[in-house]
């Protein structure tokens, strides 16, 4: 399996979230002010608790490393929408 379809919508819920998000086309202050949901960020605590105990199973992997996507993408709109706020 290759890690486009391990990191794939389907293997973590809270990618529908994200693109809800970002389908109602957000400006550079709402992409700023984003969080996950009190749900998904239980979900992620949970996981990196698994993931330190080692005993994630290989879907919870998976979800895991979506999270690190998304969290990844974050990182990269939230820069950008810096940059846009500063040179406006």
């Amino acid at each position: 399996m290759c890690i486009r379809d391990r990191i794939a919508p389907e293997n973590s819920p809270f990618w529908s979230e994200v693109i809800e998000f970002l389908a109602g086309g957000p400006g550079p202050e709402e992409i700023l002010a984003f969080k996950i949901s009190d749900d998904a960020q239980e979900r992620l605590e949970d996981l990196l608790y698994l993931n330190r105990e080692e005993t994630l199973t290989p879907q919870e992997q998976d979800e895991l490393d979506a999270f690190a996507q998304i969290d990844h993408l974050f990182i990269m709109l939230k820069a950008y929408s810096r940059q846009a706020n500063s040179s406006a």
